[in-house]
């Protein structure tokens, strides 16, 4: 897996969360229906993005089955990753992220 972003906090009262993007390309892996991966309660789980926007260069995005204001604060300070063999435009959107 290659992180991809981290969760820096909540945005708005539904559920949204503002990503600090690693990927110089952010358009290209976050993006509305794409599944990425989160440690949430201890352990890794897949999501699926809902709705995604930008603002000010950073995703501001919606997990499925994240729809409140707590939900999205728990997520704060996790990592966002994608398994690098997903696919090439994947891969190369986090493999060129600054570490």
């Amino acid at each position: 897996m290659a992180v991809v972003g981290r969760i820096a906090r909540r945005n708005g009262n539904r559920g949204e969360v503002i990503v600090n993007s690693r990927p110089t390309f952010p358009q290209d892996r976050f993006r509305a229906g794409a599944e990425m991966f989160i440690e949430r309660r201890g352990a890794v789980e897949a999501v699926r993005l809902v709705k995604v926007r930008f603002q000010h260069e950073r995703p501001v995005v919606a997990i499925d089955g994240v729809a409140t204001m707590n939900d999205a604060e728990a997520l704060a300070v996790s990592s966002c990753a994608c398994p690098s063999r997903r696919s090439r435009r994947c891969r190369r959107a986090c493999s060129t992220g600054n570490s």
